[in-house]
Parts: structure tokens; C-alpha cells; sequence
């Protein structure tokens, strides 16, 4: 620095002054002033060292603010391609394999913008008056971007577990059903000509039946719910036949 330059020069000075000289007064006084430089020396230097910590924190705040700024943009192309609807549990396993990864991120904007808010208080006060606003208004901007980026990524991630979890019970369902279908099917092979057996096992046969009616009333409840679900496949899709659902109650 050139005023460093200048401390340096008058302290030269004084340094050769005070060898070449042996009047008393004369070396007291460079002393004294030696002493003054020493304090100028160390003030300018704390100076220093504070402006490059603000001009520091400007920069990191400006940085951070470009990180999340690049934070949002991809938590939101992300995004764009996950939706709650769906009607394999497959395809809501790869949607949460998803969300889990826009999950880091979303935290990472997260802990980036509670630096930013940190700075913002350490940067303002070092900050003139015509760049405090410009502050503000960024560090408000980026605020709003997350918080909104966020809401979004929530209520999608809220949705698609909850339809997980409701497919899954349905799925569950659907596959006591599939055995009971099976157990049923294998009493009706079993039982091919009733008529042919003696009046016991006939009454046996019928009760048996009786029985599997009861049950096949009792699962209409459930079927029907299915029937109404959202992840029921259309009649006519290509995939119904993939779609446990759908496939349960072609065969109930």
C-alpha cells in the first residue's frame, strides 16, 4: 500500500537519523516518534485486516447467493418430473429413490441460506448506505425462492408417500385376496362332481360353499373399494394386465 510505503520511508529516516546523531534531545525525540509510528503502524494494519474481512464477507455472501440460486433451479427441474399419481408400487419406489436425492438438496439450501442470513447481519452494517438495500433485496430474494421451492418439493413429497402407503395396503389386500381365490379355485377342482359323493360329504360340500359365499360377500366390500381407487388402470390400457389391482378384481 502506498501510505505503508510512505511509514516505511519516514521510518528509514528516523532510523538513520538517530544513529548519526548524538545530541540526547534529538534521539529522545526520534524515540518518541518511533513509538507513534509503531502505533500507526499496528492501527493501519487492524484497519486493514478488518476491511478485507468485510470485503470477504461481501463476497461470500454474493456466492452463496449464486450457489442457491443454482440450488433452486435444479430442485425444481427435479421436481418437474415427479407427480403423485401412479399405479405400481414400482413407480412410487423410483418417485421416493428420487425424493430422497432432491431431499439433500433442499437441505443444503437450507443450511446455505442460514449462512446468508448470518452474513447479512455481519455485511449490512459494514456496507454504505446506497449498497444496504441492494443487500437486503437479494438476500429477501433467494429467501423467498426457498422457502417457495420448498413448500412445492413438500407437498409433492407429502403426496406421493401417502399414495405410496395407501397402494401398498391395497397391494397387501389384493394379495389375500389372490390366495383366497387360489384356496377357492383348488375347493372347486377339488370338488368337481359333489353329486357323485355320499350325503355327508355332499352336506359337507355345501356348507363348504355356503361358507365361500359368506367370504366372497365379505370381499366385495373390499373389491368395491378398489373399484374406486385412484390407482386402478383403465380397462383399456396396455398395462392393466402389470397392475395388481386391476388384475384382482378382473379375476374376483
Amino acid at each position: 500500500f502506498e501510505w505503508q510505503k510512505k511509514l516505511d520511508h519516514f521510518n528509514q529516516k528516523g532510523q538513520l537519523l538517530s544513529t548519526a546523531t548524538t545530541n540526547q534531545k534529538v534521539i529522545v525525540e526520534l524515540a518518541q516518534v518511533s513509538k507513534k509510528y509503531e502505533a500507526l503502524l499496528i492501527s493501519a494494519k487492524a484497519v486493514i485486516r478488518k476491511l478485507e474481512t468485510n470485503y470477504q464477507e461481501h463476497q461470500q455472501h454474493s456466492s452463496l447467493i449464486k450457489d442457491c440460486t443454482s440450488l433452486v433451479k435444479a430442485i425444481k427441474n427435479k421436481s418437474e418430473n415427479i407427480t403423485p399419481e401412479g399405479c405400481l408400487l414400482v413407480e412410487y419406489e423410483k418417485k421416493l429413490d428420487q425424493i430422497q436425492e432432491i431431499q439433500k438438496l433442499v437441505e443444503k439450501s437450507q443450511r446455505k441460506l442460514s449462512y446468508i442470513l448470518d452474513l447479512k447481519e455481519r455485511v449490512i452494517p459494514n456496507t454504505h448506505v446506497s449498497g444496504i438495500l441492494q443487500v437486503e433485496k437479494a438476500t429477501s430474494d433467494i429467501k423467498g425462492e426457498i422457502d417457495n421451492v420448498m413448500t412445492k418439493f413438500m407437498e409433492t413429497k407429502d403426496n406421493v408417500t401417502k399414495n405410496y402407503h395407501q397402494l401398498k395396503d391395497y397391494t397387501n389386500q389384493c394379495d389375500l385376496i389372490q390366495a383366497w381365490m387360489n384356496n377357492v379355485s383348488s375347493s372347486l377342482e377339488y370338488d368337481e362332481n359333489p353329486m357323485s359323493r355320499s350325503l355327508a360329504e355332499r352336506k359337507v360340500y355345501t356348507e363348504s360353499m355356503r361358507s365361500h359365499q359368506r367370504e366372497l360377500d365379505d370381499w366385495a366390500l373390499v373389491i368395491k373399494k378398489l373399484e374406486e381407487c385412484q390407482f386402478i388402470e383403465p380397462m383399456n390400457s396396455s398395462d392393466t394386465g402389470s397392475n395388481v389391482l386391476s388384475g384382482t378384481i378382473i379375476r374376483y
